[in-house]
């Protein structure tokens, strides 16, 4: 089993698809979510579960412990994986710089991908222990 830690989100920045959940965003989340090698719909034909991810949040920041087991511990090659959340019934509307701002989402997933992928570079996970 590989465990690894990191950042999921951090409220009230803009990322590079020009949306901010917003620092007061209702942002729900069970204790635990699945933890996803690739995909970014729930019904992706690549979607693959490979390992779990304890949410928590203290202020402005969402982070996750992770926990990647089984066959899937070859999906997590480096030390530093970027991630990507998957979220459901999301509110968002428009401010006037363009930005789409969410005032509400539920986490559904998180997804590692390659750099190329990320909205956000400061979201990964590092690993803390094998």
């Amino acid at each position: 089993m590989i465990k690894m830690k990191g950042k999921l989100l951090e409220l009230g920045t803009v990322d590079t698809c020009n949306r901010m959940f917003a620092e007061d965003c209702n942002i729900k989340f069970p204790e635990m979510i699945p933890v996803v090698n690739g995909a970014y719909e729930p019904f992706d034909e690549d979607y693959q579960i490979i390992g779990n991810c304890c949410v928590s949040r203290d202020g402005n920041v969402l982070t996750g412990d992770v926990s990647i087991y089984g066959d899937y511990e070859n999906c997590v090659p480096y030390k530093k994986e970027y991630i990507s959340g998957y979220y459901t019934m999301v509110e968002v509307c428009d401010n006037s710089d363009g930005i789409r701002v969410v005032s509400e989402a539920n986490l559904h997933h998180i997804s590692i991908i390659p750099l190329s992928k990320s909205a956000d570079e400061s979201l990964y996970l590092e690993k803390v222990e094998e």
